[in-house]
């Protein structure tokens, strides 16, 4: 299990596993070319045959990357395209995702970074291939995907027939071509769910089913759908209050009332998990077994870690082999016992954030790290920077610790939390020496607005541009009462994280031209004028409060009769 982990990371970083004493700070090494020569072209359709073939190679993912291909080059040239599982040799053969004809053709895709393919022409045909792992590179996929955006002039903003614009070709030919490509972002997560249903699944524009019209957005907007640097809340996932509840009440935290948060699963909420006592040796000690039991790959059961229903804590979405996140729970409880209490003093409602509480927590988790780290423990401990930890701590923080930082995103820009948010970013640059990945809120959980369309294109691209140089990945939550509101936003998100160099103007006043033909210019003032709105009357209000300019979201009486009165809709 560890030589997998090992290997997955060094597709993602010259680092390793087994530890070098530098922090985790993965830049893309692969060359990122485009050749073209149009002195040896291949006419591969005319007069209403096609003179190709589409050939899958033998894994899952080569053959589903194939199919959306033959499915959209049908519809381009109005014939019906099949995929082979071998070529023919009587004919130009696209080849997807075949390893032996990949190796054939100079490169290697396993051995390619995170997300990165070629495109190769290669005695006739035309290799397409990619790293595949899972959902955390889906090579094969965005080489497909990039043929078709830049040969056959396709566009992915949406699945489906409205969102996914296919020219006509009545004649297609392609240059010889070499080409390499990988994303600048490593990490690279969209999550939309809808805040007005519980976080249920979200609603999506059509009938289709939305679980895979989704999955295929992620594919195409050339996102993961998860990687193993899950950041989020891992403390909650461990089963502790199974495990220790009635044996040991002190692992959690008092409430104001002397009791315990311990939770369970019939607690609703992000008390499930239950709140802990950091002052708690016993607990920091069991915590550090469990970190250990992940990292070197041991069961659940080797830890007896198993919650109320019997299934084990780990390995799950939460907690993988080779990583161990250490993240406290959701809406996070101080403890109020004599030992704890003191430490978050400078929490008010109004103020959740706090240098002593940042230093008690950080000291928590830095303890283990470093406890790991001196073992020779291979692996990396995962963690945010988040409320009421979200200050640069005045402790060290081991390089074994990989940190992202929680930031407001897109919709703090044109506020007075731009500044605020991005000089935290470059605070926790300098502290680590390194780049954090992120995690942003362009999301309607946070601004609780429904039936009202949240695009922030252009927000979202300039602020993402804005912070390349100083993250190595992205996670963009944003849910919406509706997955149509945000696909723009999805759409440029996903551009940006692949070329931070990537111009959201250019790409934005095409998406008008090919969506809306001769209407290009009256849609475009339309979705400006949905961001102004946006932006500048709705998540952008700020009064002045004890601590500094809030965030105040506006009645139903100010959103239908003074923004969006009658006479603007």
């Amino acid at each position: 299990m560890l030589k997998s982990i090992a290997v997955l990371l060094v597709a993602v970083t010259a680092f390793s596993l087994s530890g070098t004493g530098k922090r985790f700070d993965p830049k893309p090494v692969m060359k990122r070319f485009c050749k073209l020569d149009d002195s040896k072209k291949q006419l591969l359709f005319a007069d209403g045959k096609a003179n190709f073939e589409i050939v899958a190679g033998k894994t899952p993912f080569s053959r589903m990357a194939a199919g959306e291909m033959a499915e959209v080059l049908s519809k381009a040239l109005g014939v019906k395209l099949h995929v082979r599982d071998r070529k023919s040799g009587k004919k130009t053969a696209l080849i997807v995702g075949d390893q032996a004809s990949a190796e054939a053709a100079g490169f290697d895709p396993s051995r390619l970074e995170w997300g990165g393919f070629c495109i190769k022409s290669f005695k006739g045909d035309i290799i397409l291939a990619g790293l595949d792992n899972g959902s955390s590179s889906m090579g094969t996929f965005y080489a497909v995907y990039d043929f078709l955006e830049r040969f056959a002039g396709v566009r992915f903003y949406f699945p489906g027939p409205v969102g996914t614009i296919i020219p006509k070709l009545k004649k297609w030919s392609v240059p010889a071509m070499d080409i390499s490509d990988r994303p600048d972002m490593q990490h690279r997560v969209m999550y939309s769910v809808d805040p007005f249903r519980g976080g249920g699944g979200i609603k999506w524009y059509d009938k289709t089913t939305p679980g895979t019209g989704y999955a295929q957005a992620v594919r195409q907007y050339r996102l993961q759908h998860n990687t193993p640097l899950q950041s989020c809340h891992g403390l909650a996932h461990l089963a502790l209050n199974t495990r220790f509840g009635k044996s040991r009440p002190d692992f959690f935290a008092l409430d104001d009332r002397g009791g315990r948060i311990i939770g369970g699963e019939e607690k609703q909420g992000f008390h499930q998990g239950g709140q802990l006592c950091l002052s708690s040796k016993d607990l920091e000690h069991e915590i550090y077994l469990d970190a250990k039991a992940i990292l070197t790959g041991a069961s659940a059961k080797s830890r007896n870690a198993f919650f109320k229903n019997g299934k084990p804590a780990w390995p799950s979405g939460n907690q993988s082999p080779g990583f161990f996140n250490i993240m406290p729970n959701d809406s996070f409880t101080p403890c109020r016992c004599e030992k704890c209490k003191p430490h978050y003093s400078g929490i008010l409602w109004n103020n959740p954030d706090s240098q002593k509480s940042s230093d008690y927590i950080w000291a928590f988790k830095t303890r283990i790290a470093r406890k790991i780290k001196e073992e020779k423990i291979p692996g990396y401990l995962l963690t945010m920077a988040y409320t009421p930890y979200a200050f640069v701590p005045n402790v060290k923080i081991p390089d074994n610790m990989l940190v992202m930082i929680a930031l407001t995103g897109p919709w703090a820009d044109g506020t007075p939390r731009q500044a605020v948010q991005d000089a935290r970013l470059k605070a926790w640059n300098k502290k680590l020496g390194a780049r954090p990945y992120i995690w942003t809120y362009a999301t309607k959980c946070s601004a609780m607005i429904p039936l009202v369309p949240n695009f922030t294109p252009v927000a979202t691209g300039n602020y993402f541009k804005r912070v390349a140089p100083y993250i190595f990945g992205a996670f963009l939550e944003a849910e919406s009462d509706q997955w149509i509101y945000g696909y723009l936003n999805y759409f440029i998100f996903g551009k940006v994280m692949w070329d931070s160099k990537a111009d959201v103007d250019k790409l934005l006043k095409e998406h008008y031209d090919k969506m809306f033909g001769p209407a290009a210019a009256e849609m475009e003032e339309f979705f400006n004028t949905l961001e102004r709105h946006w932006m500048k009357k709705i998540v952008g209000r700020t009064v002045e409060g004890p601590t500094g300019p809030v965030t105040v979201k506006p009645s139903d009486f100010m959103l239908w009769r003074e923004i969006y009165t009658p006479a603007e809709m």
